[in-house]
């Protein structure tokens, strides 16, 4: 699977780093995975880490799918938390701020970022 996680259970923060083209399948296992993950718990805010992933084969319909799957799991995943997405490339930002717009109404507040410590300082901030 070309999406690793990572669940800090002190920190309460889940990392997801993509490595290689991110497909609406495997953000949908990353999901699975991360629900039989022992540490997780919910609500955990999160960081998408793209800066080995590529998510520039999503299309706007693609995206849209993602977001819907995403707002499906709001009963297993939580709401309240925070998730970072880490996109340093263009493109990936692009399509990055393509998912914040399309989900502006999911259950959870969302940055995307060009720096992974932006990312983290944000994340730790609303854990305040």
């Amino acid at each position: 699977m070309p999406v690793e996680i990572t669940v800090d259970s002190k920190a309460g923060v889940v990392v997801r780093r993509v490595i290689g083209k991110l497909s609406f399948d495997d953000v949908k296992d990353s999901f699975q995975a991360l629900y039989e993950h022992p540490g997780f718990c919910v609500g955990m805010s999160a960081v998408w880490d793209l800066r080995k992933g590529d998510a520039a084969q999503l299309t706007g319909d693609g995206i849209k799918e993602i977001v819907n799957y995403v707002a499906r799991q709001s009963e297993r995943r939580g709401s309240g938390y925070r998730v970072a997405i880490v996109a340093p490339r263009d493109v990936d930002f692009g399509t990055s701020r393509m998912f914040q717009t399309y989900g502006q109404d999911l259950p959870f507040e969302l940055k995307v970022c060009r720096k992974v410590e932006e990312a983290f300082r944000w994340i730790n901030e609303g854990s305040q």
